[in-house]
């Protein structure tokens, strides 16, 4: 008997080369075949690709260090917070200051 059941999962991912971030939405199909073996086949935009997991490489570089995150992950540290000008910087501390404790 051939079973089929039919996943969709969101993955991010990050280029620890060159700094890319990027998501991709698949359609992951588990399928028991008929001698029992259970296999997946991941599709994103209705094309058969290789799971994400194997040897992912980066789209922009063709890096292959990258890390694979939840999806919405990218956008939360893409860019760092804009620091507010009406908070002013900490002072930088001389050594001279350290010196004049008594």
């Amino acid at each position: 008997m051939n079973t089929s059941t039919i996943v969709h999962e969101a993955y991010a991912f990050v280029c620890l080369s060159c700094g890319q971030g990027w998501e991709t939405a698949y359609e992951i199909h588990h399928v028991t075949d008929l001698h029992g073996a259970q296999v997946c086949h991941y599709y994103a935009d209705g094309h058969r690709v290789p799971s994400p997991f194997s040897r992912p490489r980066c789209e922009h570089c063709d890096g292959t260090r990258l890390r694979i995150l939840p999806a919405g992950r990218v956008a939360s540290v893409a860019a760092p917070p804009a620091r507010s000008s009406a908070v002013p910087a900490p002072r930088a501390r001389h050594w001279y200051q350290r010196l004049s404790r008594r």
